[in-house]
């Protein structure tokens, strides 16, 4: 073989080597991808599980007060019929007394007999006041237990327009990230890809960049797969000017030869053009 075959041999040979290291690196990055969006997915499944459960058990209380207010008017029926009962016995004791009285001649076993039917009597109207008592103590019980109830139901219901709030806010979120994807004209791996791939990662590179650019919930580093950056490494943001600062924590969403995409994790303030990442704060200070 000629001189010029051995260099052509040897230049498709680095060509190749080069080919399959791009394609790893984009199959890694539409791994990470679809990793993310399918957690976004499930917490969004679980939030609406959640509320579906809030609204039953929302459901379960009203139906209890509805049953408590039903024992309630029950219990002032049977007070008002207490009441009228009490009231009658009470007027025919009256008569019953005014009768003895304005009758001389009823014979002395006659008016025996009548004071003993009015001492029943009155027997019977004290049993009636401890009756009445009993039902205003079980009536005020059940008041209670209503306005308990009631407080229960609208805490539940705060909860669940918490929790139909927070799905919502997920759902929009899920949109807002598959737009940006879709408007980078990223493509997302598939299921069998991320089985076949799995979930380890390496540590960051120990290597300091810099954001370029804020845009929005996204930040552009300079730090890219030159450095050893992989998609779902994650970084410390920190500010040295006009006085060191930590800034929160920041994982990779794709990466590029000198530069890669991230998002905020948690941070405790701004983060804005010109300030440090790394895998440590202040690394090479």
């Amino acid at each position: 073989m000629t001189l010029v075959g051995k260099i052509l041999v040897f230049l498709n040979l680095v060509f190749a080597c080069v080919f399959l290291g791009f394609a790893t690196m984009v199959y890694q990055s539409r791994v990470n991808y679809q990793g993310e969006l399918s957690k976004k997915d499930k917490d969004v499944a679980a939030a609406k599980e959640l509320a579906a459960k809030s609204e039953t058990k929302y459901r379960e209380q009203a139906d209890k007060a509805e049953k408590f207010a039903k024992e309630l008017d029950q219990a002032n029926a049977m007070v008002a019929t207490e009441k009228r009962q009490r009231e009658m016995v009470v007027d025919q004791v009256n008569k019953q007394a005014a009768a003895v009285k304005t009758t001389a001649s009823v014979s002395g076993e006659r008016a025996a007999q009548l004071a003993a039917d009015l001492n029943v009597r009155e027997q019977e109207v004290k049993q009636l006041r401890e009756q009445r008592t009993d039902f205003i103590t079980k009536v005020g019980k059940l008041t209670q237990e209503l306005t308990d109830t009631r407080d229960v139901l609208a805490q539940k219901n705060n909860d669940l327009e918490i929790l139909k709030d927070r799905n919502q806010q997920m759902l929009v979120e899920n949109t807002q990230i598959r737009q940006w994807l879709a408007a980078k004209s990223v493509a997302l791996p598939s299921d069998e890809d991320l089985k076949a791939q799995g979930s380890g990662l390496t540590p960051p590179p120990e290597v300091e960049g810099v954001v370029r650019k804020v845009d929005g919930k996204y930040l552009e580093i300079s730090l890219g797969e030159k450095d050893g950056l992989r998609s779902g490494h994650e970084l410390q943001v920190w500010r040295v000017r006009p006085r060191p600062t930590y800034l929160g924590t920041v994982r990779v969403m794709s990466t590029e030869v000198a530069k890669s995409v991230a998002r905020p994790v948690s941070t405790t303030g701004p983060i804005m053009e010109g300030d440090k990442v790394g895998p440590n704060p202040l690394i090479n200070r």
